[in-house]
C-alpha cells in the first residue's frame, strides 16, 4: 500500500487497512456518528472516520440506506490515492484522474481558487491557462458552495454534477466538475467532508514540507548529532598558528670592486644561477695599460741612468737611479695584477641575489663598492613569521610544516630552529621572526619566494581557535 508523507497519507493507510467495515457501525451507528462530528478526519481512527463518512452520507438523505461497499472501495481509493500527493496541484491532478476512472465515460475537471476562478486541470489536457475556452467557461459558471455534492439545475448543464470542496480554515475553494455520467455518484457526497482536509492540508509547493519532515525527524538522530559535534568540537588537538614563510639565503657573498676602474660589461642578471668562477662583470683596462707603457719606459731609463752612474763613478746617482727603478717596477707589478682581474667572477655557486648593473654600464667603481650579492642555494634558510599575539604558543623545537605554492610538491615538516627574541614589523604587521633551514638540493626554492607555514602549538580542543578571541575579549571586559 502507498502512504503518503503527512499525517492524511495515514488517514487513508488507516482507512484502507480498516477496509471501512461498515459492518461495525450496525445498531451502534448514532453513537459512533455522534462522536464523528467531533473527530478531525485527518487524525482519525479507522472506525471513527469510517463513521464520518456514513454521517455526512446520511445528513444529506437520512432516507437513503447506507453506503454499499462499492462505493466504499470507491471512497477509499479515492482518499488513499490524494493521500499520496506531495502537494496541492499533485492532489489535484491525482483526484480528478482518479474520479473519472470511477465514472467511465464522464468529462473531469477541478477549479481551485478563490472569489475568483486561478487554475483549472482537465483529466485529458492537463492544467490549462487563463487564454483557454474551458477556463474562461469555467470562470463564469465559478461560485463558492458548501461541501457536498448538487446537480445543475439550468438546461444547459442538466448531465452535470458538481462536487465543492471548500478549504476548512480559509478563503480557498476547490470545486470539481463531472459530465456526461447519467447516474448521480451519491459516494462523492459521502467523501467531499474528508476531501476538504486531504486536499487543502497538502503545501502549494513539496518544498514547504520541508519544515514539517524536520519536526518528523527522530530526535534520536538530532541528539546523536549534537554528541557528535560536541564530542570534534571538544576532541584536544595541537593548536594550530597559521603563518607566513619567506625563502631567504643561509649566507650571501658580496661581490665588490677590487680596485678604482670603469664598468665596462656585464654578463649576468639578478635572479641567474651562477657556478663558482663564472664571469660575472668586465673592468675596463684601457687606461691600465697606458700607465703600464708608461712605467715600463720609465723602468727602461732608470735601469740606463743606473748603469751610466756606476761606469762614470757617481755612487749616489747610481743609487738614486736603482731606487727610482725599484719603485717602478712595483707599480708595474701592480699594475699587471691588476689587468689579471679585470675579469670579476664569482666565488661561490649560487644565485645573484642583486645588481642590476645594465644602468651603471660606464660608470666609475670605487674600491671595495659592493656591485653584485650572490647566495648558494643548496641549502636555504626559511624564516616563518609569526603573529605577535600567537607568540606565547610557539618556541624552539616546535613543529612547524611549510609548502610554497609555486613550487609545489610534499609540504615542509621540520621543528623550529630558533625564534628571534625581538618583534619586527613586515607588511605593517608585528610578527616574531621564527627559522628553520632546509635543504634545497634540487633549486627548486629561490630566495624572496613566499609560501604558507603552519606552526604546532599545544594542545587544546579543536574549537579553540574559532572561541579564542572572543573568550580572551570577554575576559578582557570581566577585568581579567
Amino acid at each position: 500500500m502507498t502512504t503518503g508523507a503527512s499525517p492524511t497519507d495515514d488517514s487513508g493507510a488507516n482507512i484502507k487497512a480498516a477496509g471501512l467495515n461498515v459492518s461495525l457501525l450496525g445498531s451502534s451507528h448514532r453513537e459512533s456518528a455522534e462522536a464523528a462530528r467531533h473527530v478531525d478526519p485527518t487524525n482519525a481512527t479507522p472506525e471513527s472516520l469510517a463513521a464520518f463518512i456514513v454521517d455526512e452520507q446520511r445528513k444529506t438523505s437520512k432516507n437513503r440506506p447506507m453506503v454499499p461497499r462499492a462505493d466504499v472501495d470507491r471512497i477509499m481509493k479515492l482518499i488513499e490515492t490524494v493521500s499520496t500527493a506531495k502537494d496541492r496541484a499533485e492532489a489535484i491532478s491525482l483526484m480528478v484522474n482518479q474520479i473519472a476512472a470511477d465514472l467511465e465515460g464522464s468529462t473531469v475537471r477541478c477549479g481551485l481558487g478563490g472569489k475568483q476562478l486561478r487554475r483549472l486541470y482537465d483529466q485529458k489536457l492537463g492544467w490549462l491557462g487563463p487564454e483557454s475556452t474551458l477556463f474562461v467557461a469555467a470562470q463564469e459558471r465559478w461560485s463558492t458552495r458548501v461541501s457536498g455534492l448538487s446537480k445543475a439545475t439550468n438546461e444547459q448543464e442538466r448531465d452535470t454534477f458538481t462536487v465543492s470542496i471548500p478549504q476548512p480554515d480559509g478563503e480557498g475553494h476547490c470545486s470539481v466538475w463531472i459530465t456526461g455520467f447519467d447516474r448521480t455518484p451519491f459516494w462523492l457526497q459521502a467523501t467531499a467532508a474528508t476531501l476538504r482536509y486531504v486536499v487543502w492540508d497538502r503545501p502549494t509547493k513539496s518544498w514547504l514540507r520541508a519544515p514539517e519532515r524536520l519536526r518528523l525527524a527522530s530526535s534520536a538522530w538530532l541528539v546523536a548529532a549534537g554528541m557528535v559535534f560536541a564530542v570534534i568540537a571538544l576532541w584536544p588537538i595541537d593548536y594550530r598558528i597559521p603563518c607566513t614563510a619567506i625563502v631567504q639565503p643561509v649566507q650571501q657573498r658580496l661581490v665588490a670592486a677590487p680596485f678604482e676602474a670603469t664598468l665596462l660589461e656585464t654578463k649576468i642578471q639578478p635572479g641567474d644561477v651562477v657556478q663558482a668562477g663564472q664571469l660575472l662583470v668586465l673592468l675596463d683596462g684601457r687606461p691600465l695599460r697606458l700607465e703600464l707603457e708608461s712605467i715600463e719606459t720609465e723602468i727602461q731609463r732608470f735601469d740606463k741612468e743606473h748603469r751610466v752612474a756606476l761606469v762614470n763613478g757617481r755612487v749616489a746617482e747610481s743609487q738614486q737611479a736603482a731606487l727610482s727603478k725599484r719603485r717602478s717596477e712595483r707599480r708595474h707589478q701592480l699594475l699587471s695584477d691588476r689587468l689579471e682581474r679585470l675579469e670579476v667572477t664569482s666565488p661561490i655557486d649560487g644565485v645573484v641575489v642583486s645588481g642590476d648593473l645594465e644602468r651603471f654600464i660606464g660608470s666609475p667603481l670605487e674600491t671595495g663598492q659592493t656591485i653584485l650579492e650572490v647566495a648558494p642555494l643548496d641549502r636555504v634558510l626559511v624564516e616563518i613569521e609569526i603573529p605577535e599575539f600567537e607568540i606565547g604558543y610557539v618556541q624552539a623545537e616546535s613543529d612547524t610544516r611549510v609548502r610554497f605554492a609555486s613550487v609545489g610538491g610534499a609540504s615542509i615538516r621540520q621543528k623550529i630552529q630558533a625564534v628571534y627574541p625581538a618583534a619586527e614589523v613586515r607588511d605593517d604587521r608585528s610578527v616574531f621572526v621564527a627559522k628553520i633551514e632546509v635543504d634545497n638540493s634540487d633549486g627548486k626554492l629561490r630566495p624572496g619566494m613566499k609560501g604558507d607555514a603552519t606552526t604546532y602549538g599545544p594542545l587544546r580542543p579543536t574549537s579553540w581557535s574559532w572561541i579564542r578571541g572572543t573568550w580572551e575579549r570577554m575576559l578582557w571586559w570581566a577585568g581579567y
